[in-house]
């Protein structure tokens, strides 16, 4: 369910720093790095997001062991 938003997102964020990126104008030259930095901080951060987050929570499922209900009675 959550692929499809995260992916949208993250990419027009990108492509909303390729203009600044791309730009060669003196006055944009000090900016240029800021906007490569968050640019490729989100695409970094996208791919982590979507496939170490996973990956860990399903280790941590596979590890921790299940808490059931023990059939003693209290009693």
């Amino acid at each position: 369910g959550r692929f499809r938003p995260i992916m949208l997102t993250s990419l027009t964020t990108f492509l909303g720093f390729t203009p600044l990126i791309l730009e060669r104008a003196i006055q944009a030259q000090f900016l240029i790095p800021f906007a490569a930095s968050l640019g490729c901080g989100i695409v970094f951060t996208t791919a982590i997001l979507m496939m170490v987050v996973p990956a860990l929570c399903a280790l941590h499922l596979h590890l921790t062991p299940s808490r059931r209900p023990s059939t003693a009675s209290a009693g």
